[in-house]
């Protein structure tokens, strides 16, 4: 009998769920190499907050499409405006905009 041991192979390395979040839409794009692919599918088995959200960013075209087919109301519109202009002028003076 021979006491040749199989050899031993390295566990896959893991993945935090940070980088899984910048691997994320790669991932979803089915663009990502197969060894990556494979190490965020096993970190998606094991940690359910990061496969919660894999759920939920998969979602979010469809919560856009939907969102993008309201109207957003007049007086949304005019505040959203106002402050806009404000902020770009708060940026370009930060003295404020003359009163004269």
């Amino acid at each position: 009998m021979s006491d040749a041991q199989p050899p031993k192979t390295k566990p896959p390395e893991w993945i935090s769920c940070q980088e899984l979040t910048e691997q994320l839409l790669d991932y979803v794009s089915d663009t990502l190499e197969l060894e990556m692919r494979g190490r965020l599918e096993r970190h998606f088995k094991l940690c359910p907050p990061c496969f919660k959200f894999l759920r939920e960013y998969r979602m979010l075209p469809q919560l856009c499409q939907r969102t993008l087919q309201h109207a957003m109301p007049d007086e949304a519109a005019e505040r959203l405006t106002a402050f806009l202009r404000a902020r770009a002028w708060d940026d370009h003076d930060p003295s404020g905009p003359s009163t004269s």
